[in-house]
């Protein structure tokens, strides 16, 4: 199995990753991934990391935890991915990384949290609490 690092940077991910983490990636055959593995996308321009939500035999589409919209590029068996095992904090705190059935859990409670969010702001400049 060949393993990699990876420093992660943005914020399609924040909250699950924080900007300056290392990430400890496994290069992994596209039939071992399950829906709610982060992978890293290494050989594209701007490399990333992001969550799969769906899958198929053909293809995998991938969505960051805090993005509204899936991702256009699809994944498929031929492209070169990495699945991220493990995140290293700025203080060397090493975690695992949620997959499979918990890492859509998790998926799925960035996505609420971002949707309350946006609710909450648009409430607060409803009753002019926060400007426009």
């Amino acid at each position: 199995m060949t393993c990699r690092k990876f420093y992660y940077y943005g914020t399609s991910m924040l909250r699950e990753f924080r900007n300056g983490e290392e990430l400890y990636l496994a290069k992994v055959p596209f039939a071992d991934l399950q829906r709610g593995d982060v992978i890293a996308i290494l050989n594209v321009p701007k490399p990333y990391v992001h969550r799969i939500i769906r899958i198929s035999a053909e293809k995998a589409i991938t969505q960051g935890d805090n993005n509204p919209l899936q991702d256009e590029k699809k994944l498929i068996p031929e492209d070169d991915f990495y699945r991220v095992t493990h995140a290293v904090s700025m203080k060397h705190r090493t975690r695992c990384v949620a997959g499979g059935k918990s890492g859509m859990v998790r998926f799925y409670q960035h996505q609420a949290r971002r949707i309350l969010r946006g609710a909450a702001g648009k409430a607060l400049r409803l009753f002019r609490i926060l400007p426009r």
